[in-house]
This record gives structure tokens, sequence and C-alpha cells, in this order.
């Protein structure tokens, strides 16, 4: 399996290609601070690196992006954790590469939020009351936030007045600042992409409080699916790790990424703490009628 020098980096054995050079990327752009615009610089400078081309191609959900991995649609991936999880069970050849970096970091918390006058100060006292949480297969929009109000004695399939799912982050946000849900899942960096969407899309943004913190979460990680060839998997991760924003490549790409600086090592055991609270939280709701 020969190896190649493409203008000073190692690339890929061309046997280790699809046959048209070309990569596919799956990514969810409602589940990650990487969106559309990030994206083509980084194809740039992997052509211009390593001699390969990936061609993003966004899903809609987390559900959907699970599936086309399962299915063996593209070969690489950016996944949030839970998503990872879930096509890991399905797909063991599933390989993580890399993970985002955010502000040197590689986890992340969930909240759970109300507004700052909102007359909730524990967790207690959202019994009966109405949760915004984001999807079922969002980590920090659901699992984790989930399993907090399980420590603090509350079952969140009995003791809420209602449970709604609205598909992404500020949206859950904006239910609580129109009253149509008392607290929302997110994450620990939601509320200034929020005030912008709510400024572009004419809403009211309130002041939120944090209500409570549901721990620590990994990082999103970049993918190759089973297909993949070692090479193109040892080059990839090689020189993603060597893009950051101390680089002029790096800050192209995570130019309008907010926090994400960079990549940092990726493992399967780097989302154990993801599958205890997953194995917790679906032993829960199964259990209950």
């Amino acid at each position: 399996m020969a190896m190649v020098t493409v203008r000073g980096a190692v690339a890929p054995a061309p046997e280790d290609l699809p046959s048209d050079g070309v990569l596919q990327l799956a990514y969810a752009p409602g589940a990650t601070e990487l969106d559309q615009a990030s994206w083509p610089p980084l194809v740039d400078h992997l052509v211009r690196r390593l001699g390969i081309m990936i061609e993003p191609v966004p899903y809609d959900s987390y559900a959907e992006i699970v599936a086309a991995v399962v299915r063996h649609d593209g070969d690489l991936a950016l996944l949030a954790p839970l998503s990872y999880v879930l096509a890991k069970e399905d797909e063991p050849g599933l390989t993580p590469l890399v993970q985002t970096l955010s502000e040197g970091k590689t986890s992340y918390s969930a909240y759970l939020f109300v507004e700052r006058d909102s007359p909730y100060r524990s967790l207690q006292d959202l019994q009966g009351a109405r949760v915004a949480f984001v999807d079922e297969r969002s980590t920090s929009g659901f699992l984790f936030p989930y399993a907090q109000l399980l420590d603090a004695g509350l079952d969140p399939e009995r003791d809420l007045a209602q449970a709604l799912f609205l598909g992404d982050h500020v949206s859950a946000l904006r239910a609580v600042a129109e009253g149509r849900a008392d607290a929302a899942a997110s994450y620990a960096d939601v509320l200034d992409w929020a005030g912008e969407v709510a400024m572009e899309e004419g809403w009211e943004m309130p002041e939120f409080r944090l209500l409570g913190n549901a721990g620590r979460i990994p990082m999103d990680t970049l993918c190759a699916g089973p297909a993949v060839g070692e090479s193109v998997k040892r080059t990839l991760r090689d020189e993603l790790l060597r893009t950051n924003t101390t680089t002029a490549a790096g800050r192209a790409f995570f130019a309008s990424s907010g926090r994400i600086v960079g990549w940092a090592p990726a493992s399967d055991d780097n989302y154990d703490g993801v599958r205890q609270v997953l194995q917790r939280v679906d032993a829960h709701r199964q259990a209950t009628p």
C-alpha cells in the first residue's frame, strides 16, 4: 500500500480512496456548531494538502444521520455524542478519528434553563412543569437533563405536565420565551446562538437562569465508516489534528463556528459515560408503563 507525498504532507494510498476520489461527509447542521459555511475552507485545505476531496452532505435530524451511517451512506460522519453511541451499536466498524475542541476543552455541559424571574428555584420545583427538550436522540437536549431529573427524584414520565420535543436547541429556548414551556434542556453555550437567531427571526430573547447542570459530555466526533481504508483514516486524523485556529487554514474553517477552535484525538471509550447514562435512561423509560 504505497503512500505518496502531496506538498509536504503524506497522502493516502490511491487504492484506499473511492473510485471517484470523493469522500462523502454526513453532518446534521442543527446538531453542531459547524455550519454549511465551514466546510468549503476545510475541503480546499485537504485537497491542497492530501489530494482528498470531501463532499459535505447535510441531514435534517439525529435519527436521519444515524440511519445514514448504519446504511453506509457516505464515508465520514460528524456525530453528536449520543448519535455516535447509537450508530456504533449498529455499526461496530465505525471509527472515531478526531473530536471537536471547544475553547481548549474536549467536553461541554448540559443544562436546564428557566427565565431569570421564573418561580422555579430548584429541579424539584419542576414537578408539574412543562419542559422543552430537543430530540430523544439529543445528548444535551434530552439524555443528560432527563438523567438529572431522575437524580433530583423526579420521574419525567409521570411528574412533568408536558414534555415537548422541538427538534433543535433554539426552538426549546424559544418555547420558554413564548410561554409554551417552563424550562428548556440544552447545552452551555447555546444562549449566544439563540440570541442571534432571535434577532434574525424577530422574537424577544429573555434573560435565562441556570436551574441545573446535568454534567459534562464529550464533544462531537468525526468518524470513518468501515469501508474507509486505513491510510485514509490515518492521514485524515493526522492532518486534522494539525488544523486549528493557530493556522490560516484552521482560522478559515472555524471562523463561523463560535467556540470550536480545533480537533483533538478521539477514541471509542471517550463515550463510555454517554453509554452509561443512555442505559440508565432507557431502562427507566422501558420500565414505565
